[in-house]
């Protein structure tokens, strides 16, 4: 189910598709867990262009619960809170490109191979008549942000 969903951000990034990231189902809270997301079509397309995403290497997910302890934290950056969450252990390389008319790439941000890509995802498993099993997204952390695993340790925690 993420990896569903995960498919359908990266194809909404790379077809400057905004719309369809705050209006598909995919999130709760789709304003504040795809502002990167929303962000990086808004620039690309002002520059003419359009972003697209290299995927990490996944090599597990873990499904946690979410203690309600953790809801102020979440909430107090416009996400909602969820009982369950999705930890993401990956690995780059990450790389997000903007590429021009020409198909030619100019790399707007990179993790390099090998560094960890920790993410904490909360939301639940939905089943939707078009799109098949997807998580709906309620909440994206970066795990390995120092703020993020002092706030919602032990979830962060690898």
């Amino acid at each position: 189910s993420f990896l569903r969903t995960f498919a359908y951000i990266r194809w909404a990034v790379s077809n400057g598709q905004s719309q369809f990231l705050l209006h598909s189902g995919l999130s709760t809270a789709p304003v504040a867990v795809f502002q990167p997301n929303l962000n990086d079509i808004a620039k690309a397309s002002a520059a003419g262009e359009h972003a697209e995403y290299t995927v990490q290497t996944f090599r597990r997910f873990v499904l946690r619960a979410a203690p309600q302890s953790v809801q102020p934290s979440i909430q107090r950056v416009q996400e909602l809170w969820q009982p369950y969450a999705i930890y993401l252990d990956a690995i780059g390389p990450v790389e997000t490109d903007w590429i021009d008319a020409q198909g030619n790439r100019t790399v707007k941000g990179r993790i390099a191979p090998g560094v960890p890509v920790f993410e904490l995802v909360g939301g639940q498993f939905s089943h939707h008549p078009v799109m098949g099993d997807v998580w709906v997204m309620a909440s994206d952390f970066d795990c390995t942000s120092a703020s993020s695993r002092q706030v919602l340790a032990p979830l962060c925690n690898p």
